[in-house]
């Protein structure tokens, strides 16, 4: 009867979240995975933007993009609690389903409800949207909802993506410690700056590439419990460098303009209002730093109390990113001017804190100076498993939706989840044209799927979700996905426009 599947439905959500459950991640552990997801690269390419577009108009657009990336963030989570409700209902009913985007506008109708139900609504009989222990990568919520080829189109456009990344990655490791890094391998080479035509400099920048191909293809043989305490560790360092960068920018702020922490750098100039000649390069940076979503599924799955303590989890992602990329943006470019390097760190290359010692500086400048210097290739060491550990767990929802993959299989996704990209970094050492390659696909998955997933699962599941904004329902979505789909236009144009002038 439709009461005791009912009854039936509601003691399976409740299992879900009983204390006996295997959730094995904490809030801590969610958040690490998340910010290292994110935070890197763009992070110390904030400072730039700030020099070059002025600090109003980067603090307006950061705020702008931070909100659409957190309410595509609670489009992926009301998705996945809709696609469960889906799976649910079905099961319940022993029956299937059409999901297709033909029927984005008709909500479930159940026609055999019988008519004798004491008053009760039809939507009571629909499970409760909300996040359980079952996984729904977005590729298997893109079969379920629209068919098979959204789920293919998915797959593809996230494997490019994330090789496009994953390959920048590399490049960024292998080419900082060919430049930075003591040259162990050929003491008398000198390698200031280097292209793939320059052999022997190249032949050690691939030696350092098969280093890290090494070390993160281990890695990404685990899965996201598996990396949680290197993920945690990881976090830890990568705050821990930004207060020192932080700490020491203020310092030379605070100095009297004839005395400087960094050597001879002493440009400091507050930033100017808003400058539009370099809107296009802030536009990148800032949407390669607020995209996190391909997270979302796998941390939803693992955390511990989810129901509760899910929302907070992205709540604090948001605030705590876009006040760390306020923070390190606006501080450094004023104390470095409008001089400073694309890539910050750098600067701290000359850093010394003026206590004499045999080469010129002391020990503690020398280990701030290499750490802050080194910090974007060790920050790829933990990006790269992350990475391409979500893609290939893609791989596998989309060839075993239902069970789980063995063994053999789970090793395979990693596999060509992980090698492509770092091939392409052994015979290419250009981060730039990989960064530019996978710009024009940065939208997709994190901005206008999600806003179409949201809107078909609604139309599906009418029922209301935890996860749900008060004005983001199927109207909310479709004006999500115009907005995400100008600036998908925008990049695809400044893409073509750098093709043409290349």
């Amino acid at each position: 009867t439709w009461e005791s599947m009912r009854e039936e439905s509601n003691f399976g959500i409740e299992r879900y979240y009983s204390p006996s459950s295997k959730e094995v991640l904490s809030r801590l552990m969610a958040y690490s995975l998340t910010v290292n997801y994110v935070v890197g690269v763009a992070a110390v390419a904030m400072p730039r933007a700030v020099a070059d577009s002025g600090w109003a108009l980067t603090l307006g657009l950061l705020a702008f993009l931070m909100l659409l990336s957190y309410i595509s963030c609670r489009f992926v989570l009301s998705s996945i609690a809709r696609t469960e409700a889906m799976k649910q209902l079905t099961e319940n009913l022993q029956g299937e389903l059409a999901y297709r985007l033909a029927d984005m506008t008709r909500p479930i109708n159940v026609a055999s409800t019988p008519k004798n139900t004491r008053g009760k609504k039809k939507n009571d009989y629909i499970p409760e949207p909300i996040i359980t222990e079952r996984r729904f990568e977005i590729a298997e919520m893109c079969s379920i909802l629209w068919g098979e080829w959204a789920s293919w189109f998915y797959l593809l456009t996230f494997a490019a993506l994330t090789y496009g990344t994953c390959w920048s990655y590399a490049t960024i490791f292998a080419r900082s410690f060919a430049l930075r890094a003591p040259n162990v391998f050929w003491p008398r080479l000198n390698c200031p700056e280097f292209d793939d035509d320059d052999l022997d400099c190249f032949g050690v920048y691939q030696v350092y590439s098969v280093i890290f191909g090494c070390v993160v293809f281990l890695l990404s043989l685990l899965d996201l419990r598996g990396q949680r305490w290197l993920q945690v560790l990881m976090a830890a360092f990568r705050f821990g460098v930004f207060t020192l960068m932080l700490i020491t920018a203020t310092v030379q702020l605070v100095l009297p303009k004839s005395l400087s922490v960094f050597g001879s750098v002493n440009d400091r100039e507050l930033p100017s209002l808003s400058h539009l000649s370099n809107f296009d390069s802030l536009f990148l940076t800032i949407v390669f730093a607020a995209s996190f979503h391909p997270t979302i599924p796998g941390v939803a799955q693992f955390i511990k109390h989810r129901r509760k303590r899910l929302l907070s989890v992205y709540n604090f992602v948001v605030i705590s990113l876009f006040g760390l990329y306020a923070c390190l943006g606006f501080i450094i470019a004023w104390a470095f001017g409008p001089n400073v390097q694309a890539v910050s760190t750098y600067e701290w290359a000359d850093f010394t804190d003026d206590v004499p010692s045999p080469n010129g500086k002391s020990i503690f400048s020398l280990v701030i100076g290499s750490i802050v210097v080194m910090f974007p290739a060790l920050d790829c060491l933990a990006t790269f498993p992350l990475t391409s550990t979500n893609l290939a767990d893609n791989f596998l929802a989309k060839f075993f939706p239902s069970s789980k993959a063995p063994v053999p299989f789970r090793i395979l996704s990693r596999i060509f989840a992980a090698v492509p990209p770092l091939c392409l970094a052994f015979f290419s050492s250009d981060a730039a044209r990989a960064i530019a390659y996978t710009g024009i696909l940065m939208f997709l998955p994190n901005f206008l799927i999600p806003s179409l997933l949201h809107r078909s699962s609604v139309a599906i599941i009418p029922r209301k979700s935890i996860y749900d904004l008060p004005c983001c329902g199927k109207i909310g979505a479709t004006v999500f996905f115009l907005l995400s789909l100008l600036g998908f236009a925008y990049i695809l144009y400044l893409s073509m426009l750098r093709f043409i002038v290349s």
